[in-house]
């Protein structure tokens, strides 16, 4: 990330303004928001040298890669399975211990809840 350009400030702005895991298409219309003329491409160039860089990590929710901030302690992630957007859970609701069988090591793990986030809940669209 030898530079800082205009474009890579509108994607890396989108991060500060949504605290949430985003798909790069998602990045692309927030950080249009900000440079109108941004393209898709330069989304996932930028989007690829920040996970190289180690600025942004990727996830994978709900069948879509998203991207958050790195810098973030392990957290686990809420789908909504309305208007496919994904968002970060506060605390831990899982641990480690008493994941796996008797024996087995555990080293990591992903919690991803799906259901209806609050707008599409109220909507009517989160019941089944």
């Amino acid at each position: 990330l030898q530079r800082n350009t205009k474009q890579r400030e509108a994607i890396l702005s989108c991060f500060s303004g949504e605290d949430r895991p985003m798909t790069a298409t998602e990045i692309h219309t927030l950080a249009r928001e900000e440079y109108p003329s941004l393209g898709i491409a330069t989304v996932y160039r930028t989007v690829n040298a920040f996970v190289e860089a180690g600025v942004l990590a990727p996830v994978f929710i709900g069948g879509a890669t998203r991207y958050e901030l790195a810098e973030k302690r392990h957290h686990h992630h809420f789908h909504c399975q309305e208007c496919d957007r994904a968002f970060c859970l506060q605390g831990r609701p899982v641990s480690e211990k008493g994941l796996a069988p008797k024996g087995f090591t555990v080293r990591d793990h992903d919690l991803v809840v799906s259901g209806a986030c609050p707008a599409c809940a109220s909507n009517g669209k989160g019941g089944h």
